[in-house]
């Protein structure tokens, strides 16, 4: 047993190399630092603990993951601890966070990560260019080769921190830091809160001289301190899972929402660089907008000598403190809106939730502008009944009008640009000025504003790939449904609009419609017009206090799988000892990562009250509406449940072989085809993973090779039966935020493979695949479905008689006969679902045969 103090740095003093060493000074300059040390697990054999399932055992000596100080999330004990092995025999990597006792040190970011990669998948070559291009012009980021050399790091290293005092602070700033990364780089980071304030590898057995790992690409020059990053303190919500995304008091989220995309350019920078002179800008990411002060605006306003007219009430007595957030317009223009209910001059325009907004560096609208100088609306524009006024309104444009005797001067928008017309007198002439009959003409080039698109309730979906997803409206109880295009044309003539009016409204939301996307977890609308409108939510995690329900839960359904997991390499190799680790290890990667596939788990029992069923009903607590029945889905065309879906399960049922199609598909597609009823179908990113319970075997289709299925047996419970109403449920629900809370704090190891966990294979799913063996008619079926896929591959679509579908597809083994290929035919339904081809065999006969169309399951 040595001294951790001592034992560490005289390890890497004698390990690290010319890549490295720097960053060993540096954690050592920095003592005492979070640090963690993971082991070795090619080396040695797992030990059950169930305190540290990492434990192995090598040589008659345990070694384990490691991690100081203890308690560091929330009062972190500096005091010195022991390693009971030796780290140059059993150590594997090191790294720290950059929090210490001293408060945070510096903070660090795998782009990996934090660009939402999937494990394996890895940086591209052009990500790494545009990385290494735009860290170059950042003064406090330091760039590094990742790990094994072939990604990259950044590291910010930061001063006057000491206010931190435990590592879920540290998290919260790193956080915040990410947000002023993701601005002063032009680059969308949108990580997932465990990309924050995490552990960096400073020392590996993977980091090689061939591979360079951790070389230095380029250094910092400068320290991030508070006053760069304000609002870290409001990031704390975020980090510990009670909000989704940071709160802004004033900000009307659904409003943030509603904003386009504007990816940000050179006179959009001209505009911050100047800001920066005087005052911090905030970007908060989460919400896709700019906090900062009007009066710092007008100031830049006016130096810059922007476009259009821009004022403010506010005297800018506390530029620290913003009042405003700004959202980005194309041409270097910006939408201002004032936070909460402050009121502005006349000039200023409302949100249709009642804020006071302005167009930045654009003309102004034409009816703030008449507002402002007490002008008339005509419908098209306006007209000013005074000189003075007119003079006003002109100066808003940055125009000039004609040295004219009082007279009434009208404004409108024509041409793409500001007409300008007031009476002539007599047949006057005017430098510049067009005389027409009695009037006094004159167009000005002139920066149109943008349109408003905020809070719209008639909207186009699309895909994230650009495929129509179909129209929805906001009904008067504000609630949204899927609807049709004529719905909605109806909808807005009940409002008022003229028939070419509500085609023009629907045509602009056309031409901006919002992306349907799946985010689990996160809220319903995210910045950038995206619509997660099925995602999921989850509880509010507790900590990690008693869940001794859910325990047994995990014991009982696991129990039959501890044979199958102490021979699985694995499992063997990381350290999973038992069936109720390997389905704790299901359920953390459900929840910390909901687009990683999983495998899909059966389990069964011929008796009942053997708890199979508990499982899912338990993990159903953890969400919002609880887990989904899919069973529908699997057996017709429509599968709108899986819209979203996270957990889903299939209760007490017999799945028709036709199924198993559809499950392979579903159990590792990044994407899935959505069918609801009288909707177009869409693709939504494939969230789904699965759980199904049954008093038979067979209830669930599982082929030969199968490498999708795991079959876990559950044996009736060895305690005394719980009653599941009156005392089970209820302490599951009391204690789902303290198991939410472990499954966050779950360390996932490596991922086995395209799921995350082994399938694996117990004596049960032996018997079952061996049960299998394809029938002959099966062997035609699967010939049959190969032959109509290639033939919709080429065409997208056919229609016809089963006699013109044999001559389509050819002779084969289903023989000559229209009436035996017509029998095949209804076998291969289902599975040719499940492939994205849709059968339809009409009820109706014409000239004695039924009408067949085969098609892409995604035509209307």
């Amino acid at each position: 047993m040595n001294e951790f103090s001592v034992g560490l740095p005289r390890f890497l003093q004698a390990s690290c190399n010319s890549q490295n060493e720097d960053l060993v000074k540096r954690v050592w300059k920095s003592w005492p630092v979070e640090i963690q040390v993971n082991i070795r697990t090619d080396i040695g054999e797992p030990v059950d603990d169930d305190n540290n399932p990492a434990k192995r055992r090598h040589n008659g000596r345990d070694f384990y993951n490691f991690r100081y100080p203890r308690d560091a999330g929330v009062k972190p004990d500096w005091a010195e601890r022991y390693l009971t092995y030796p780290l140059e025999e059993y150590a594997s990597e090191i790294g720290s966070t950059g929090f210490g006792a001293d408060g945070s040190q510096w903070v660090g970011f795998d782009f990996d990560t934090i660009l939402g990669h999937a494990e394996g998948v890895g940086i591209s070559d052009a990500e790494i260019q545009e990385i290494d291009i735009a860290v170059e012009r950042i003064g406090y980021a330091e760039l590094r080769r990742s790990t094994g050399g072939r990604g990259r790091h950044i590291y910010v290293h930061l001063s006057d921190f000491k206010n931190v005092v435990n590592h879920t602070e540290h998290a919260a700033l790193a956080r915040a830091i990410l947000a002023k990364l993701s601005h002063d780089l032009g680059m969308d980071l949108t990580a997932s809160v465990d990309a924050c304030g995490g552990n960096m590898w400073f020392w590996s057995r993977r980091a090689t001289d061939e591979n360079r790992g951790f070389e230095l690409l380029k250094k910092a020059t400068t320290k991030l301190s508070p006053i760069d990053v304000p609002n870290w303190c409001d990031y704390l919500p975020v980090v510990t899972r009670k909000r989704s995304k940071i709160y802004v008091e004033g900000l009307n989220e659904d409003f943030a929402a509603s904003q386009p995309k504007v990816r940000r350019d050179r006179q959009h920078d001209a505009i911050f660089a100047e800001y920066v002179k005087h005052a911090t800008l905030i970007y908060l990411p989460d919400h896709g907008c700019y906090h900062l002060h009007t009066a710092e605006l007008a100031k830049v306003h006016e130096t810059l000598r922007l476009r259009g007219f821009f004022e403010t009430v506010s005297e800018g007595s506390d530029p620290g403190k913003p009042n405003a957030y700004a959202y980005l317009r194309p041409n270097g223009a910006m939408l201002v809106v004032r936070l909460g209910n402050a009121k502005e001059t006349s000039i200023w325009g409302e949100t249709k939730s009642g804020q006071a907004c302005i167009l930045f560096n654009q003309s102004l609208d034409l009816q703030n502008i008449c507002r402002a100088v007490d002008g008339v609306w005509t419908g098209k524009g306006f007209t000013c009944p005074t000189l003075e006024s007119a003079n006003r309104a002109a100066g808003y444009f940055r125009i000039s009008l004609p040295p004219v005797a009082e007279r009434a001067v009208s404004f409108s928008i024509q041409n793409g640009g500001l007409l300008v017309t007031c009476d002539r007198i007599g047949k006057e002439q005017v430098n510049g000025w067009a005389g027409e009959g009695r009037k006094l003409k004159r167009h000005f080039a002139i920066d149109l504003p943008c349109d408003d698109e905020s809070n719209d309730k008639y909207r186009h979906l699309t895909t994230p790939t650009n495929e129509d997803a179909g129209w929805a409206m906001e009904r008067d109880d504000g609630t949204w449904g899927f609807e049709s295009k004529s719905t909605l044309e109806d909808a807005l003539i009940h409002d008022g609009c003229k028939k070419d009016g509500a085609r023009r409204v629907l045509g602009a939301a056309a031409k901006h419609p919002w992306t349907l996307v799946n985010e689990p977890f996160q809220p319903e609308f995210l910045a950038g017009r995206r619509w997660n409108r099925h995602g999921r939510k989850l509880i509010v995690p507790g900590t990690k206090g008693n869940h001794r329900h859910f325990d047994l839960i995990f014991k009982q359904c696991g129990r039959m799988l501890d044979p199958a997991v102490s021979t699985d390499p694995w499992c063997r190799q990381y350290g999973v000892t038992s069936g109720s680790r390997y389905l704790l290890l299901w359920a953390a990667s459900l929840i910390k990562r909901p687009k990683q596939p999983l495998p899909w788990l059966f389990l069964w029992s011929p008796e009942n009250n053997t708890g199979k069923s508990s499982l899912h009903r338990a993990l159903g607590m953890l969400f919002d509406g609880g887990a989904t029945d899919v069973r529908e889905a699997l057996v017709e065309k429509f599968n709108g449940q899986l819209a979203g879906a996270v957990l889903c399960y299939v209760e007490e049922v017999s799945l028709p072989r036709s199924a198993y199609g559809k499950i392979k598909s579903w159990i590792d597609s990044p994407t899935i085809s959505i069918r609801e009823m009288r909707t177009t179908s869409y693709t939504l990113t494939n969230t789904a993973h699965f759980i199904q319970t049954a008093n038979g075997r067979d209830a669930c289709p599982v082929e030969q090779h199968d490498d999708r299925i795991v079959v876990i047996p559950v044996t009736p419970i060895e305690e005394k039966l719980i009653p599941w109403t009156d005392e089970m449920a209820p302490s599951l629900l009391s204690e789902a935020p303290n198991f939410l809370a472990t499954l966050f704090d779950t360390p996932l190891p490596r991922s086995a493979g395209r799921l995350f966990l082994p399938v694996l294979t117990t004596p049960d799913k032996i018997e079952m695949m061996q049960g299998d063996k394809k029938t002959e008619r099966e062997t035609i079926v699967q010939a049959l479905i190969e032959k109509i896929t290639q033939l919709i591959k080429r065409n997208n679509r056919w229609h016809g008689f089963v006699g013109d579908l044999l001559k389509a597809i050819g002779k084969g083994e289903w023989s000559n006969s229209p009436a035996t290929l017509s029998s095949y035919l209804d076998d291969a339904v289902g599975a040719l679902a499940a492939h994205g081809i849709e059968v339809e065999i009409s009820a109706t006969q014409v000239h004695g045969q039924r009408p067949i169309t085969i098609q892409l399951a995604t035509a209307v």
